[in-house]
């Protein structure tokens, strides 16, 4: 498995959430979804720049037991190769009050004073 950039939104989210908050980030366009090996894994799939990008969303937080010691109740997990600009984008996402960590190895760092 490659090392991942990942971000933990506090709180439920839908697809459709994300859609809208990727949306509003600048250069990103063509926004889609799909659903993978169970329907709480969704791959989001956009453009930015002249790039193809993807995040691998985790709707439940039983889905992700690597990050339970983090945050408890429900949260969303959010993954993409590890770059620090995936990493900004994530924390973008997660708003303030999230989780984010540029890759696998790095520790958890909350989120404070985003626009979210």
């Amino acid at each position: 498995m490659s090392l991942q950039s990942a971000a933990i939104i506090p709180r439920h989210v839908s697809v459709d959430d994300i859609f809208v908050a990727l949306s509003r980030l600048p250069g990103v366009s063509g926004v889609g979804a799909r659903q993978m090996t169970r329907p709480e894994y969704q791959l989001i799939e956009f453009v930015r720049g002249n790039q193809r990008a993807a995040i691998h969303a985790f709707l439940s937080s039983y889905a992700a037991e690597d990050y339970a010691e983090v945050l408890g109740g429900d949260s969303v997990l959010l993954t993409m190769e590890a770059k620090a600009e995936n990493a900004r984008l994530l924390a973008e996402l997660a708003g303030t009050g999230g989780w984010v960590r540029s890759s696998d190895s790095e520790p958890w760092r909350a989120i404070v004073g985003t626009n979210d």
